[in-house]
Formats: structure tokens, C-alpha cells, sequence
């Protein structure tokens, strides 16, 4: 399943994004696997409250790389994780982008501080994978 607005987000506002779907689905198809890949166009918040709602079966991995404004992120972050199989895996891209340069950052725009928050609530219920990359963050569920 993949949730996207194919839209970008406000980092990319100077960019031409029209052509995001048609690659997206491109890629898809040069996998040359069975697997059939679900597409929901939208704001992932809004798509994860549906999923959950819907009581959609639990992932065993979910990628988090949507809006890297910190409310958006910890949304996600909470929200993919009732969505995640326990032993399922969450990987959080970005855990250190940054608009800015360093020392005039507005927290407000940091993933990296919404995904602290997130692994500090759930520090009971989960493990961070070591040895990955920096700019990735992994978290695995009891």
C-alpha cells in the first residue's frame, strides 16, 4: 500500500512535481512482481485514520517519509505504529533534515523532534535498530 498526495510538500514548492504519479507508477510496474501495490491519493494523516477506522490489516513494514513538519511526522508516526504487526519494522526517513542552516532551526520543521518524541511515549513498546543510517531512523514493536 502506498499513501501519497503527489503533491509534495512545502520544501518543494518552487519544484515541478506534475509528472510524481506517473513515475511513481512506472517504478511500480518495473518490479515485474505479482504483488499488487494499493495507491491512496491523500494527506497520509487523513489516509492513516481511514486505515484505522477500516481496521486494516497490520503491516509488518512501514516507511514514514511524508511532510517533515514535526506535528505531521509524530501524527504518522503514532498512527503507522497501531498499524504496525508486533516484530514489524518502521522506518522514519529524514530523522535529521533540516531547512535550515544549523543554529537558526524552528523545531516546528524538524522530524527529527517529533520522531524523539515518539520513541521517548512509546519507549515501553518498542526497540530502535542500531547500525543503520543516520539520516534514517528504524524502530521495531514489541
Amino acid at each position: 500500500m502506498a499513501l501519497d498526495t503527489f503533491q509534495g510538500g512545502i520544501e518543494h514548492k518552487n519544484m515541478e512535481l506534475g509528472g510524481l504519479k506517473k513515475q511513481f507508477e512506472e517504478n511500480i510496474a518495473t518490479v515485474g512482481s505479482p504483488a499488487k501495490v494499493e495507491v491512496r491519493v491523500g494527506f497520509s494523516l487523513d489516509q492513516l485514520c481511514r486505515l484505522v477506522a477500516e481496521n486494516a490489516t497490520q503491516f509488518d513494514f512501514i516507511s514514514v517519509d511524508a511532510s517533515h513538519q514535526a506535528a505531521d511526522v509524530l501524527g504518522d508516526a503514532v498512527l503507522a505504529f497501531q498499524l504496525l504487526k508486533p516484530g514489524g519494522v518502521i522506518a522514519f526517513d529524514d530523522y535529521i533534515w533540516s531547512p535550515m542552516r544549523p543554529g537558526t532551526e524552528n523545531p516546528l520543521l524538524l522530524p527529527k523532534v517529533a520522531i524523539d518524541a515518539f520513541t521517548t511515549i512509546y519507549s515501553q513498546k518498542l526497540r530502535i535498530l542500531p547500525n543503520l543510517p543516520i539520516y534514517q531512523l528504524y524502530i521495531q514493536k514489541y
